[in-house]
């Protein structure tokens, strides 16, 4: 079991949020699984075709070496960022920054012209990401983002209100 301790500084600092951004390569991730418990096969059936085309998130997400650019999930600045705020801080990550975590992501491997384009042209690879998130985000996931919203705001509201007195438990649901 892990254990994970927070200091009182710790606990007044945890926040939650919901995270667009987290939702896409989330998704992302669920459908390279394969796994049938994690994606309901009408919407692999739906949205599959959707990541095929989109060339460099397909890419990116995740990489051979399993690791996804940490510059795509950006720490959310509000409870409920929406989808531009998100893309707006992906898009002004450092050039260096992107070429060298989409780097690691392929790193010993054979990397496709997309992703090739970060060392070449780090500002354009990175434009055709941020374009291709948000089309992504679009036709996989805004047709039911509108539904999921309550009861993400309510787990977030029950354990918020719960960590003072349970401490990670509240979230973690372990004791």
């Amino acid at each position: 079991m892990i254990r994970i301790e927070f200091a009182l500084a710790d606990l007044l600092r945890l926040r939650f949020a919901h995270s667009p951004m987290a939702e896409v390569v989330a998704s992302c991730l669920a459908l390279r699984s394969r796994s049938a418990r994690l994606v309901p096969a009408s919407w692999r059936a739906r949205v599959e075709p959707l990541l095929r085309g989109l060339t460099t998130l397909g890419a990116l997400v995740p990489g051979p070496t399993g690791y996804v650019p940490d510059f795509l999930t950006p720490a959310p600045g509000a409870a409920r960022p929406t989808l531009e705020q998100e893309l707006r801080v992906v898009a002004a990550t450092p050039l260096d920054r992107a070429a060298y975590e989409v780097d690691r992501a392929w790193a010993g491997h054979r990397a496709p012209p997309q992703i090739e384009r970060f060392a070449a042209d780090p500002a354009a690879a990175l434009a055709a990401t941020v374009r291709e998130a948000r089309r992504y985000f679009a036709l996989a996931i805004a047709p039911s983002w509108r539904t999921c919203i309550p009861g993400w705001t309510g787990t977030a509201r029950r354990c918020g209100s719960r960590t003072p007195r349970m401490g990670s438990s509240a979230w973690t649901g372990t004791r």
